[in-house]
C-alpha cells in the first residue's frame, strides 16, 4: 500500500527524514508518519512469522535519519511548522521523545536483529559480537524509557513491547546456537536475559489484570500476546529445569500471564 502511493524511502528522505532543521507542511508530515507506521508494522509482523526468512520490503533509513516531528496541542493545524534539531534514530538517550518516536528507534534495533537472523554472519565471533552489541543497546534503551516514563507507561507501551519482543527473539536465538566451548558462556548469560524480559512480562501481567478486560484489551500493544506466550514458555521451561512445579512464586507468575493471555484471546480470537 505504501509503495503504491509513492512513499518509498527516497521520497521520504526528500520529504524530511534526513534534514534536522527544516519547515514541514502538514501533508508532508502525514506522509512521513504514515511511512514510519507501515515500516514499524511490517517488522512487527515479520518477527512473529515462524521460520520467516523474508526481508522487509520497506527499507529503514540510516542511523542519522531524523525522527518525525511531533506537534504540541497549541500548534494545531498550522500549515507550515518548524522543528529545529530533531533527535535521530541512533540517539537513544535523547530526552523528550514521543512514544511514536521511541517506537521508531526500537524498531530500528529490531530491524538490525531481523537482518542478522535472516542472514547470519558467517564468522561466528563476529556474529556473537553483533548479538552482544544489540542486547546492550536494547537493554540500555529500555533503561532510558523507564527513566523517561515517570509512571506514564501508557505513552511508551508500544516501544517497550517491541523492545521486549526483540530481547526474547535475540536470546532465544542464542540458545539455539551450537553449544561450543566458546559460546556456552554466552548462552549462560542469555538465560539471565530471558529471565529479565520474562520478569518484565510478569510485572505487566500483575499490573494489567486489575484494569484490562476483553472490551479494552485492544489498547494493549500488538506484540503483547506474543510476549506473553514467550514468557509463559520460559517459565514452564524453568519449572522443568528446576523441577519446581510446586513453586508458589512461579505458579503465581504463570497464572497471571495465563490470565492476561486469556483476556487477549477473548478479545481477538474468541468468536461470539
Amino acid at each position: 500500500m505504501i509503495l503504491s502511493i509513492g512513499l518509498n524511502i527516497d521520497k521520504i528522505n526528500d520529504l524530511n527524514l534526513s534534514p534536522r532543521d527544516r519547515s514541514t507542511g502538514l501533508r508532508d508530515r502525514e506522509s512521513i508518519n504514515l511511512w514510519w507506521s507501515a515500516a514499524i508494522f511490517e517488522r512487527v509482523i515479520l518477527c512473529d512469522i515462524p521460520g520467516c526468512k523474508q526481508a522487509p520490503i520497506l527499507r529503514f533509513p540510516g542511523p542519522e535519519a531524523a525522527l518525525p516531528p511531533d506537534l504540541s496541542p497549541e500548534e494545531g493545524h498550522s500549515e507550515s511548522i518548524h522543528f529545529p534539531s530533531r533527535p535521530t534514530l541512533s540517539e537513544l538517550e535523547a530526552k523528550n521523545i514521543s512514544g511514536f518516536g521511541r517506537q521508531i528507534q526500537v524498531t530500528h534495533l529490531l530491524d538490525h536483529l531481523l537482518s542478522i537472523l535472516i542472514n547470519p554472519v558467517t564468522n561466528k565471533q563476529h556474529h556473537i559480537a553483533i548479538l552482544q552489541s544489540l542486547d546492550q543497546r536494547i537493554q540500555m534503551f529500555m533503561a532510558v524509557l523507564i527513566c523517561d516514563c515517570d509512571h506514564e507507561w501508557r505513552y511508551y507501551c508500544g516501544a517497550i513491547g517491541i523492545a521486549t519482543r526483540s530481547l526474547f527473539l535475540l536470546h532465544e536465538h542464542i540458545q539455539t546456537l551450537h553449544p561450543s566451548s566458546d559460546i556456552k558462556w554466552l548462552q549462560k548469560c542469555s538465560v539471565a536475559g530471558l529471565g529479565f524480559v520474562t520478569k518484565v512480562m510478569v510485572d505487566v501481567a500483575h499490573d494489567h489484570l486489575e484494569r484490562v478486560t476483553p472490551t479494552n484489551a485492544g489498547a494493549l500493544p500488538l506484540l503483547c500476546a506474543y510476549n506473553l506466550h514467550a514468557a509463559i514458555k520460559q517459565i514452564k521451561f524453568e519449572q522443568i529445569q528446576k523441577k519446581a512445579n510446586n513453586d508458589k512464586d512461579h505458579n503465581a507468575d504463570l497464572n497471571s500471564l495465563l490470565a492476561l493471555d486469556n483476556i487477549c484471546y477473548q478479545r481477538w480470537c474468541k468468536r461470539p
